[in-house]
């Protein structure tokens, strides 16, 4: 089949925005000539598939600048215990002391109903005649739907669960046999059926460190990933490992041949010196059609599919003859900032909303999971596409935050948060103000550039990553052109892709 192909000049790209007269001038150095549409989707490295106009920079030298020296290892915690265990604590069906994790402060029956009012009033608000329904989360279909998207949510063991005719609480049976409260954690789940190389007698996997991580990357796209990357883990990459986890263990380095875990340590062992990553694509559609108390279907779904891969993964390892830790995206085994890693090993650019945008896919990317091995694996770059300088000028997102909780202020090196994490310039997010609301994520205007694989919103992209000057154009124009978040109720009428995302692009 043939192919058609075009020539786009500077001056044609620059009338197809609407802009004119000087503001060539301005743009002429930057804005490059298309000589061909296959460029559009070049690749630009073996590994990730990405636009050309996507460039890389140096091995740690990400677009949100380091100090560091000023890097130190803190612990995990939450700010405050998810919904799920605030309402059993309300209900008088737990305590906070049986909480599986160290939190800040417990929110009262107040505060709780406070905050959720918040997002509801805000919902209503954004689309007139939207009522929450009888849960928050808007009329009963979707109830129905954020309630059913929570079966194994984080891959948490569910508390009521039918099977063979008997209602189980297979999260307690699998306490009162000393576990935890989900499939994914800090070890491989060491399935029956996965053998060791040593288990059946033969040598291990030998590849190179490039074979290697293609090899990953093949196996996390099999079950759902997007793009795979990878950081060596030397001391200054170590300060990002946490100190401890919600539970109170340490993370304790060690020279020890195999990771291991106690009633107060996770073991990490020295050998294990790369750090391997990947991003969970989030139902685009879907993301900006959430409304309600808080995040729901779309969220749960990614995060579902991140943790299994995360044990897929990690006993594949396994049976290719290495280690593998870690649980990658949240809840206990999560061993570092998983935002600060994926934009180390080039999974996106850090944004003001304290989420990593991706080129393509924007912020409906979980950009979250992240595992420490010592199968040998190249190290991938930090990506510039212009989405950092593009988030001084938008602002969008933290004018859309019902809670001010983005900050809207310049980057900075100081974090004035409950995290006290300093040693990067940035927008340090208080997630003491945070309740996960489902508005932020839709708003970002890298979501929807190519929403519709317009031409022009394509040449927006790449306008971006090389100038500055049309940020404020390109930022209003989304505003004006309702690029953002979309009525809830709309999305039942639309045809959505296959787990809602366009496997396309």
């Amino acid at each position: 089949m043939s192919k058609q192909h075009s020539t786009v000049s500077r001056r044609d790209f620059l009338n197809g925005l609407g802009l004119t007269g000087a503001g060539i001038g301005l743009a002429s150095a930057a804005s490059p000539v298309f000589h061909d549409m296959d460029e559009l989707l070049a690749s630009s490295g073996p590994i990730n598939k990405r636009p050309w106009w996507v460039k890389e920079r140096n091995i740690k030298d990400a677009t949100t600048p380091i100090e560091w020296s000023a890097v130190q290892r803190r612990p995990y915690f939450w700010a405050y215990p998810m919904t799920a265990h605030q309402e059993a604590i309300i209900q008088g069906l737990m305590k906070p002391e049986d909480l599986p994790y160290q939190v800040q402060r417990i929110l009262t029956a107040e505060e709780l109903e406070t905050r959720n009012q918040v997002v509801i009033d805000y919902c209503k608000n954004e689309f007139p005649g939207w009522e929450p329904g009888p849960d928050g989360f808007g009329d009963l279909r979707n109830t129905a739907l954020a309630q059913v998207s929570e079966f194994f949510g984080f891959t948490r063991f569910p508390r009521r669960f039918q099977t063979n005719g008997k209602i189980i609480n297979l999260a307690q049976l699998v306490a009162d046999a000393g576990g935890g409260d989900r499939i994914d954690g800090f070890l491989p789940p060491m399935y029956e059926g996965v053998k060791s190389p040593e288990e059946m007698g033969i040598p291990k996997w030998q590849g190179t460190p490039e074979e290697n991580l293609m090899t990953l990357r093949s196996v996390a796209r099999l079950f759902g990933a997007e793009d795979v990357g990878c950081i060596e883990l030397d001391d200054d990459i170590k300060k990002m490992v946490f100190d401890s986890e919600m539970d109170g263990k340490k993370y304790v380095f060690e020279d020890v041949d195999a990771a291991y875990e106690t009633a107060t340590k996770r073991v990490i062992p020295n050998n294990c010196k790369y750090v391997f990553t990947w991003s969970m694509r989030q139902p685009p559609n879907m993301t900006r059609h959430q409304a309600g108390r808080k995040e729901n279907a779309p969220t749960y779904i990614a995060y579902m599919r991140g943790h299994f891969l995360s044990c897929y993964i990690k006993d594949f390892v396994r049976g290719l003859g290495y280690t593998m830790v870690g649980a990658g995206g949240t809840g206990i085994g999560c061993i570092g900032p998983t935002g600060g890693f994926a934009a180390l090993s080039g999974l996106g650019e850090l944004g003001r909303a304290s989420y990593v945008i991706h080129p393509k896919y924007g912020l409906t990317n979980r950009a979250m999971w992240m595992h420490i091995t010592n199968f040998p694996i190249v190290p991938t770059k930090p990506i510039d596409f212009g989405s950092r300088e593009f988030c001084k000028t938008c602002k969008i997102c933290a004018e859309a935050c019902p809670f001010g909780a983005i900050k809207t202020g310049d980057p900075t090196w100081e974090d004035d948060t409950i995290y006290g994490n300093p040693g990067f310039l940035g927008w340090h997010c208080n997630y003491d103000l945070c309740p996960h609301c489902p508005v932020c994520q839709g708003t970002c205007p890298f979501n929807t550039i190519r929403d519709d694989k317009s031409f022009i919103h394509e040449l927006v992209r790449i306008s971006a990553s090389h100038t500055t000057v049309f940020n404020t154009f390109f930022r209003n124009m989304d505003l004006n052109f309702d690029y953002g978040r979309k009525d809830q109720r709309d999305w039942w009428k639309e045809e959505d892709f296959p787990f809602g995302i366009d496997t396309s692009y």
